[in-house]
């Protein structure tokens, strides 16, 4: 894959695999929570939606491992019984809300449970996962248009991906002076709170410190969907 080709890829799928075994597990990760959070309005057990808010805390280390197997068994709950809502609904319609909330939940379990599953690489499952999301946000257009609503939403976690690991064939760094405390404030800001309405300012910030490059400042300002895990702010703080 090209740099080129990188940058206007429309799907995760040839992304993740050519980034096998060089993104670290924690971006891995938080890109299948970032796939989750798109699909937030269909996880209707809060059990699913604590399984994605554990998932992102494993990502940086910041859960026990009693707590972890928890909830990993609750989520697994909460899928059994979004299944047994959606057989009562008897109903096999794409666009059905107990369909939908049912396959919303095994992405929130896949989310904490991954890389749990042995046998395949980490890789291979958040490429599963990715795809597995397609139809949850776009239920009712995948019931009528299934071609536009697979492009759609493939094309969104691709984006999402290109937010999370950055543009692979020119690695950037930070010059120490745009670090000021004003900068690693907003960017530790953004990242607990998930506050990527502050992006912009964190630019102007790290503008005003002296950085001039431009994929990062373009990166801040640009629109679109941001999340956790972003290049840009990791960079800021020192993670990968």
């Amino acid at each position: 894959m090209t740099e080129a080709e990188w940058l206007v890829c429309g799907e995760p799928t040839p992304m993740l695999e050519f980034l096998r075994g060089r993104v670290s597990d924690r971006k891995l990760r938080l890109f299948a929570c970032s796939c989750a959070r798109r699909i937030w309005s269909l996880l209707a057990d809060v059990r699913s939606q604590r399984a994605v808010e554990v998932a992102e805390l494993l990502a940086d280390g910041s859960i026990h491992s009693d707590q972890l197997k928890e909830t990993r068994e609750l989520a697994q709950q909460a899928m059994r019984n979004e299944f047994d809502q959606a057989a009562l609904a008897a109903s096999d319609t794409l666009s059905d809300p107990n369909h939908l909330a049912y396959y919303a939940s095994i992405s929130a379990s896949c989310a904490v449970r991954l890389p749990a599953w042995r046998g395949r690489d980490y890789a291979s499952e958040v490429e599963e996962f990715a795809l597995m999301t397609h139809d949850e946000r776009n239920g009712v257009l995948w019931a009528i248009e299934p071609k536009i609503a697979w492009i759609y939403e493939l094309g969104s976690q691709a984006s999402l991906f290109r937010e999370i690991v950055g543009i692979p064939f020119k690695p950037i760094t930070l010059n120490p002076t745009w670090l000021t405390s004003t900068v690693v404030s907003l960017a530790s800001g953004i990242y607990e709170e998930k506050a990527f309405d502050r992006m912009p300012i964190l630019a102007d910030a790290l503008q005003d410190a002296g950085c001039d490059n431009e994929d990062i400042l373009n990166h801040c300002r640009q629109r679109g969907e941001h999340a956790r895990g972003c290049w840009v702010v990791d960079l800021v703080l020192g993670k990968t």
